[in-house]
């Protein structure tokens, strides 16, 4: 809360399940809603949320596959809308929701079957979303409704590691 000089620890000190947190997000609107994951390591992977900067988390991973959940991207125009990208086979790769996690929907349907490691909203426009992964940048100008490729000036195969918007 003061720009890195002190940190001190959310939930009592007390880890979320037992296994390290992969990723974070923090609300553009809202400092105190953030969505964090889990890997896999004791227990099957998981995401969770805070609404009160950390003090209490609630366990959001309803649909999500047991998967390391690599990136969360949440709508630069409201923090109830949140992405998660899902690595490893054999899953889809990109979900989405709407009510901050309560549920969730599967938009990676058109992507291929490769571990998915970023997602990225468009600020300007919602429905602009990318996803990177294994093979490269995919856009969905439509909620991820519809993927297309997106690496034109990109090598075959360019794994896709983190992505913004500028």
């Amino acid at each position: 809360t003061n720009s890195g000089v002190n940190w001190s620890a959310t939930n009592a000190n007390q880890s979320l399940d037992g296994n390290p947190v992969l990723a974070i997000a923090v609300a553009p609107q809202n400092s105190d809603t953030v969505y964090a994951t889990t890997t896999p390591v004791n227990s099957s992977a998981k995401m969770f949320r805070t609404t009160n900067g950390g003090t209490s988390w609630t366990n959001i991973t309803g649909i999500l596959p047991d998967r390391y959940l690599i990136d969360i991207a949440v709508d630069p125009n409201s923090s109830s809308v949140v992405y998660v990208t899902a690595s490893g086979f054999g899953t889809s790769h990109v979900f989405k929701s709407t009510n901050a996690g309560d549920s969730w929907i599967d938009i990676g349907k058109g992507l291929p079957d490769v571990p998915t490691s970023a997602v990225a909203v468009n600020p300007l426009n919602s429905n602009h979303l990318y996803a990177g992964n294994d093979l490269g940048v995919y856009v969905s100008t439509n909620g991820g409704t519809a993927w297309s490729l997106f690496s034109d000036g990109l090598y075959d195969a360019t794994l896709i590691m983190d992505l913004s918007i500028s």
